[in-house]
């Protein structure tokens, strides 16, 4: 129980640290991050 309050706390932190702009690079990042596709093997 303390330990998802915790991350949630965390969290709310960290995003009025970064603000909106940091938010949206995080997101964009996180999206980005879904849709690559597996690195090709590079021989």
């Amino acid at each position: 129980i303390f330990e998802s309050v915790n991350l949630k706390v965390f969290f709310i932190f960290i995003l009025i640290c970064l603000g909106s702009d940091g938010v949206k690079l995080m997101f964009t990042d996180m999206l980005l991050i879904k849709a690559k596709k597996p690195p090709r093997q590079s021989v």
